[in-house]
């Protein structure tokens, strides 16, 4: 899912920089959130991943419009 999100949320926060959200559905449908830290060489650690809880609703109705679903 992280590697076919093509409108990821990086925060606005300075102390939260490296981190960057996906938003999608996986290969059943399952609308999920992926947090990940950005490292080095285009390198994303992984470090939440959960579905989708109601807060992010919204933010994840924008990704989908962003990619055209």
């Amino acid at each position: 899912m992280v590697d076919r999100c093509g409108c990821p949320l990086y925060s606005s926060d300075p102390d939260d920089a490296d981190l960057v959200m996906f938003l999608g559905p996986d290969e059943r449908g399952v609308a999920l959130e992926v947090i990940g830290v950005e490292l080095e060489g285009d390198v994303i650690l992984v470090i939440h991943a959960m579905r989708l809880r109601r807060s992010y609703r919204a933010d994840y109705a924008r990704v989908m419009a962003c990619q055209g679903r």
